[in-house]
C-alpha cells in the first residue's frame, strides 16, 4: 500500500529512507558513526554494583542512547518533528546524567519526584471524584495506608524542574537554546509544531494538509539529535577510555565541520538570491 493510504506505516517508506540517506549522506554518516560509539560506550562501561551514583549515570546514558536511536529511525523516514521530540528526550536524560555526575544527591530528588507522583495518584484514586467503586476495599485500604505512612515518614515529595536539572548539569545554555526550541517546535502541540502539517505556497498561504515524509529540515534535525547525544556523552566522560575519547573528538570535529559547510552553503544560496 502507498504512503497516501497507509502513511508512515507503508512499505514505500523504505524508498524515502534510501532517498533521504542519499541526499544527506554525510549527515547520516555522522549519525551512524556517533551511534556506534555510544552503543560501544554503553555496553563496555562497567560500574561497581554498590556505586549508586555511577549506576544511575549509566542507566540514564542507556536511556539517552535508546532515545537517540529511536530518533535516528524517525529522521531517516522524514519524520523530523517526531525525531526532534525524541532528541528532547535524549537531552532530558543528559541533564539528569550531568546533574548526578556533578552532585550525587540529585538521586534523592529523583526519589522525591517518584514519591510525588505516587502520592498524587493515590490522592486522586481515593478522592471524591475518583471511580473508587471500581477499587476493592483492600485496594482503598492499602492506598490510604500508603498516604498515612508517607505523611508520617516526612519523606520529600517534590517534582523536578528540568531547568534546575540542566543548571546542576552545567548545561543551562543548552536548556535555554536547544531544549526550549525542541519543546516548542516539536514536543508540544504549539503553533510552530503544527505548521509541520500545513502545506503552504511561496507566499506562505495555506493550500492544504501535508502528510508523509518531510525532508526540508533533516540536516537541522540531525544537528539537534547529535548535540543532545554529545551532551549525554559529556556527562559520562569520566568512564570513557582513551580510544573512545579520541573517537568522540573525531565525531565532534566532523559535526562542526558539517555545520560550517552548511552555513557557508546557506550564505552562498542567499547571495545568489540577492
Amino acid at each position: 500500500m502507498s504512503i497516501q493510504t497507509e502513511g508512515y506505516l507503508s512499505a514505500d517508506i523504505h524508498n524515502w529512507t534510501k532517498q533521504h540517506r542519499a541526499v544527506h549522506g554525510p549527515w547520516f554518516d555522522l549519525l551512524d558513526r556517533l551511534n556506534r560509539l555510544v552503543q560501544r560506550v554503553m555496553l563496555e562501561t562497567v560500574v561497581p554494583a554498590d556505586d549508586n551514583q555511577s549506576m544511575m549515570m549509566l542507566l540514564l546514558f542507556a536511556r539517552s542512547v535508546s532515545s537517540f536511536q529511536g530518533a535516528s529511525l524517525l529522521v531517516e523516514r522524514g519524520m523530523t518533528i517526531e525525531a526532534r521530540t525524541l532528541a528532547r528526550s535524549t537531552l532530558e536524560s543528559a541533564f539528569y546524567l550531568g546533574a548526578i555526575s556533578n552532585d550525587a544527591s540529585f538521586i534523592d530528588q529523583l526519589l522525591s519526584a517518584r514519591m510525588k507522583h505516587n502520592k498524587t495518584t493515590a490522592n486522586w484514586l481515593t478522592g471524591n471524584g475518583a471511580p473508587v467503586a471500581k477499587l476493592s476495599d483492600e485496594q482503598v485500604k492499602n492506598l490510604g495506608q500508603f498516604l498515612d505512612d508517607l505523611k508520617t515518614s516526612g519523606a520529600a515529595t517534590d517534582a523536578i524542574r528540568m531547568q534546575q536539572a540542566a543548571q546542576k548539569a552545567k548545561m543551562a545554555d543548552i536548556y535555554e537554546v536547544l531544549y526550549r526550541d525542541l519543546s516548542n517546535g516539536a514536543a508540544h502541540p504549539s503553533l510552530d509544531s503544527l505548521r509541520r502539517h500545513i502545506e503552504e505556497d511561496d507566499a506562505c498561504n495555506l493550500i492544504g494538509l501535508r502528510s508523509g515524509p518531510d525532508a526540508k529540515d533533516i540536516r537541522e534535525t540531525i544537528i539537534d539529535m547529535t548535540m543532545a547525544m554529545f551532551c549525554a556523552v559529556k556527562g559520562l566522560n569520566t568512564f570513557l577510555n582513551t580510544e573512545c575519547k579520541s573517537e568522540l573528538t573525531a565525531c565532534w570535529g566532523l559535526h562542526t565541520q558539517l555545520i560550517d559547510t552548511q552555513h557557508a552553503s546557506t550564505i552562498s544560496e542567499n547571495a545568489n538570491v540577492l
